[in-house]
């Protein structure tokens, strides 16, 4: 490309500049047109992983004239740590109403009224049924997710198991359980390597020890659908960690041998190469 080598830097700087501007420009015309369709609503989840430039780009399209007439939400997690000002930074000089909702976990009774719900239950139930509502308002601790999947368990025990059959009261561990039958393969030992670490790693390291760079990276983001892995920011640049205790402690009571002689079984999974650089880690 000799445009680049022979361009100055001041004109590959300018060049560059103008193409963002063009962009932003484009995107505020298309968010736009898909409003002038109808109701425009636009969803950014895990905004706390947002980066600045993201946010510049968000900001320049708010402040256009006219800019679009949009309901934006933005969803994150506080427990993955206050640095990043990703929000505050798209709404900066955009006149914008602004409105922040903090969530919290569920009261005894909130809990109680979704696992009904997710059970199909009446405002009469059985004893065995209060046993499983019961159940799982302990267990999940107020969590909606560990609470979904575990009304979701009991209801196809429920619906599967043989009328004689007592109902089995649910529990965390269940839905550890059914979560790691669904990876298998480099997906499992991925996630291996992270429960082994037992604190966050680096994921361009994560991911290189196991497959050329890029290979792992849909194995990653399918771990992080399944609610297995949970990825943050940090100043040294992006980590992966298991998502909760309960998982890694599953994890790593299936796995034969102490932590040490796990860890030499997943260290003999990894490329040679990147070994040297675990060795910081474990």
């Amino acid at each position: 490309m000799p445009w680049l080598v022979e361009g100055s830097p001041d004109a590959l700087a300018a060049e560059a500049h103008e193409r963002w501007r063009q962009g932003a420009s484009a995107l505020s015309t298309l968010l736009g047109w898909l409003a002038r369709r109808g109701p425009l609503l636009v969803w950014i989840d895990d905004a706390q992983w947002g980066d600045r430039d993201s946010a510049q780009l968000l900001r320049e399209v708010l402040r256009a004239r006219p800019a679009p007439p949009m309901l934006l939400v933005l969803t994150s997690r506080d427990e993955e740590g206050p640095s990043s000002t990703f929000p505050e930074e798209i709404f900066l000089d955009t006149h914008c109403d602004v409105e922040r909702i903090e969530l919290s976990v569920l009261n005894p009774e909130e809990t109680t009224t979704l696992a009904r719900a997710l059970l199909d239950i009446g405002s009469s139930p059985s004893q065995e049924q209060t046993r499983t509502i019961e159940s799982i308002v302990v267990e999940s601790a107020g969590v909606p997710f560990l609470a979904g999947e575990m009304a979701r368990l009991a209801r196809s025990h429920r619906d599967l198991a043989p009328s004689s059959e007592p109902l089995r009261w649910p529990r965390v561990g269940d839905v550890v359980h059914h979560r790691l039958q669904l990876v298998a393969g480099l997906s499992r030992d991925l996630l291996e390597i992270v429960a082994v670490a037992g604190r966050p790693m680096p994921v361009d390291l994560t991911c290189d020890l196991l497959a050329p760079r890029g290979a792992a990276r849909p194995l990653l983001r399918g771990l992080v659908n399944h609610s297995l892995v949970r990825r943050s920011r940090r100043s040294s640049g992006d980590v992966i960690e298991v998502y909760h205790d309960r998982i890694r402690e599953t994890l790593l009571s299936e796995m034969p041998g102490d932590i040490k002689q796990r860890g030499i079984a997943v260290w003999r999974s990894t490329i040679p190469g990147k070994r040297r650089s675990m060795r910081r880690f474990w």
